[in-house]
C-alpha cells in the first residue's frame, strides 16, 4: 500500500496528509480545502513529476 501524500497550503504554510484537506467542487475544477485556514486551492497533479 502507497502511503498518502503530504500537502501544504500555500497560503498559511500548514502541512498535513492529503487525506486531511476536504475536496470540493467549484465551477468544474476539483479544489481542496485547508483544514487549518479554510483556504481553497487547486492541488498540484502527480507533484513527483514537477
Amino acid at each position: 500500500m502507497i502511503p498518502p501524500l503530504r500537502r501544504r497550503c500555500p497560503q498559511c504554510g500548514h502541512r498535513d496528509w492529503t487525506t486531511r484537506f476536504e475536496a470540493v467542487h467549484a465551477d468544474g475544477t476539483r479544489l481542496v480545502v485547508c483544514p487549518a485556514c479554510g483556504h481553497q486551492f487547486a492541488p498540484t497533479d502527480q507533484p513527483w513529476l514537477q
